[in-house]
């Protein structure tokens, strides 16, 4: 799977051809190419090595390990260096957050090393995980300002563990669902770091733009729009199953409808009085671990209220107010064999 902070819409307004291309380019040989295994339910027992290391893409679009050059690796099993680089920081921070809320050993549940590389190709503007690494580019100085922000860190190495627990589909809902579970982590951390009694956050990529854009980040879990901009027009996502998008850009929208289920989990928060990174977050990970490879909004909303427990009521009229009614998905014959040729795609 190749997910991209960025979606091709963006670019398209901006007129980044060149990071549009390379992204398709790299979209297709992912997908020839990448065999998934299954995550592992429970750690499996031994050292729990945990190894961060940064990469140096020498603004080549290889991702040769062997060509990079290593600029930082991270062994500890709780980070405590506070002389590392800004990029590896966010990203043990983010390794440390998966480990105690997910209860996590790497995302795959194996103890597999993450592999980042920074200086991706020239003033490329977007940072995504392609099924082996995460990749991050170094904006065009123009529109971008940058991509290491802490909660674009935790969203991409969220959708790593997504791909490994769920396998869910990347198109349609589905794809909208990846999307979302990759800004709630996002979101979450960002919220946990915060100083006590400091006012939530709920933008995702607050700080991604130059000054040339109006606009407080990409996506917003409220209803006020992430950017309002004469280049880049206004943020269109939707909030409501009223108004979900049902085309065929942005893979049928996995960028674009994931803000009703963003909202939905905003509205869930404020609803319960929970901090956004206890309570709901770990209904949202119990959820996770029950979904499959197809499951659209209903059946995800489904999986959050059978574990939502005394706060099953708050959950229910959350997904009420952005027009979700939760369904329980029977799966098919046909869905178990679109799930076996996935494996060998």
């Amino acid at each position: 799977m190749h997910c991209n902070i960025i979606p091709d819409d963006v670019l398209k307004k901006i007129k980044d051809k060149h990071t549009l291309e390379n992204s398709e380019a790299i979209r297709d040989f992912r997908a020839a190419t990448v065999v998934l295994k299954k995550a592992s339910k429970v750690p499996i027992p031994g050292d729990h090595d945990e190894v961060r290391v940064l990469y140096d893409a020498h603004n080549s679009m290889l991702l040769n390990e062997n060509e990079a050059n290593i600029i930082e690796v991270d062994y500890e099993q709780e980070h405590r260096n506070e002389d590392s680089s800004p990029e590896l920081e966010m990203f043990d921070k983010t390794y440390d957050f998966f480990k105690q809320k997910l209860g996590m050993e790497s995302y795959d549940n194996r103890d597999a090393i993450w592999k980042i590389f920074q200086h991706f190709g020239i003033q490329y503007n977007n940072a995504f995980w392609n099924g082996r690494c995460f990749v991050f580019g170094d904006a065009d100085q123009v529109f971008f300002r940058t991509f290491w922000i802490q909660d674009v860190c935790a969203h991409e190495a969220m959708h790593a563990v997504t791909e490994y627990v769920t396998q869910l589909q990347y198109k349609g809902q589905s794809g909208a669902l990846n999307e979302h579970i990759s800004d709630v982590m996002g979101i979450c951390l960002v919220n946990f770091l915060l100083p006590e009694g400091e006012q939530w956050k709920w933008v995702i990529g607050e700080g991604i733009w130059t000054p040339q854009i109006q606009g407080k980040g990409l996506r917003t879990f409220t209803l006020e729009p992430a950017y309002d901009d004469p280049i880049l027009g206004k943020d269109g996502q939707p909030k409501h199953m009223k108004d979900l998008y049902v085309g065929i850009k942005d893979n049928g929208g996995v960028h674009i409808n994931s803000g009703i289920l963003n909202h939905a989990f905003y509205d869930f928060v404020y609803r319960s009085g929970k901090k956004p990174f206890e309570e709901p977050l770990n209904i949202w990970w119990r959820a996770i671990q029950k979904t499959k490879a197809f499951d659209d909004f209903a059946a995800f909303a489904w999986n959050t209220i059978e574990v939502a427990g005394e706060l099953r009521e708050y959950l229910e009229a959350a997904w009420k107010d952005v027009g979700i009614v939760p369904k329980k998905k029977n799966w098919t014959f046909m869905d178990f064999i679109k799930l076996f040729l996935m494996r060998f795609h």
